[in-house]
């Protein structure tokens, strides 16, 4: 890779990892100290970047200068993971959001770009809509996260209006994309699992179970309304499968014309992202073999369904 190419790489990663209300000129006024005509002569490429400058930058955005010139070793490829014990986990959080945002504004504007999602966990789609259950995702991911003190209640979770702000613009985009969606049998069970044994331990009350019962659901109301298009358009152009096997993770597949990205969610709400081709490859044909073993159920698979629909019903009833 030529100099002026790594150069154009770490301005794009610059503006990937910028939030929505920020500058990339602070941004990178604040990882390597220059003047601020400096930094957009060189945000304009009429300047490149020093070579510590460029590694000031690929540290503090995770990046591997070794990738961007093609030096690894064969077989090594290049991750972006937000930090996993961040000191203000929220702002990561929107962090890692923004940069979603900006490749979905990327991949909606080509109508034949689609998505492949496999999940073990409830869709965000979904639970981005109810209040106590999104609540909830950050609450479990606070909870492990401070593990040796003293264990923070569900209602002392209070999310800035920041982070509903971003979440809807993801709701917004993502139901402009053509997305096949994968779930698992058990990711109902799962949830109401977690929100038993909150409840037990005396962390989630026993009004907020209720409320969260009732949000479970709607969202089951939700997925079967997408799944029989009795939503506008089929909001989110969904086909949606039930999955007859187990697979380990959620995955997901993202390609346009130009360009693929993947990623693995892990850690509660990180992702785990790679735009390596053959990355992106193998992560296509592992969700695709899992399409393999399942079902579709948008608009049509009307007994399986029926059948997945009552069972998830009846699992959230015993909360």
């Amino acid at each position: 890779m030529k100099l002026h190419s790594i150069h154009n790489v770490l301005i794009n990663r610059l503006k990937e990892n910028t939030p929505l209300d920020e500058n990339t000129v602070d941004i990178l006024m604040d990882i390597t100290p220059m003047s601020k005509e400096a930094a957009y002569r060189r945000l304009r490429g009429e300047i490149p970047f020093s070579t510590e400058e460029a590694i000031r930058i690929c540290r503090k955005l995770n990046l591997s200068l070794d990738e961007m010139a093609r030096v690894n070793r064969e077989g090594s490829f290049t991750f972006y993971l937000n930090p996993i014990f961040p000191p203000n986990p929220l702002e990561e959080y929107y962090r890692m959001m923004t940069r979603i945002i900006q490749l979905l504004e990327q991949v909606k504007e080509n109508p034949h770009s689609f998505a492949y999602k496999a999940q073990i966990l409830i869709p965000l789609e979904f639970v981005y809509k109810y209040k106590l259950l999104n609540k909830h995702i950050f609450f479990k991911w606070i909870y492990q996260l401070k593990s040796n003190s003293d264990p923070i209640k569900f209602s002392d979770v209070h999310l800035p209006q920041k982070i509903y702000d971003i979440q809807k613009k993801y709701l917004s985009l993502s139901s402009e994309i053509k997305v096949s969606l994968i779930i698992d049998n058990y990711c109902f069970s799962n949830l109401v699992r977690d929100i038993k044994f909150f409840s037990n331990i005396g962390l989630i009350s026993a009004e907020e179970v209720i409320e969260m019962k009732k949000e479970i659901h709607s969202i089951l109301n939700d997925m079967e309304s997408a799944a029989n298009k009795k939503l506008p358009q089929n909001e989110f152009k969904l086909l949606l499968y039930i999955t007859h096997t187990f697979f380990d993770a959620s995955y997901i597949y993202i390609q346009n014309n130009s360009s693929q990205v993947c990623a693995l969610r892990i850690y509660g709400i990180n992702n785990l992202f790679c735009e390596n081709t053959k990355i992106c490859e193998a992560q296509k044909v592992w969700i695709e073999s899992l399409i393999r073993y399942s079902t579709l159920i948008s608009g049509s698979g009307e007994l399986i369904r029926f059948n997945y629909f009552k069972k998830q019903r009846e699992i959230v009833d015993f909360l």
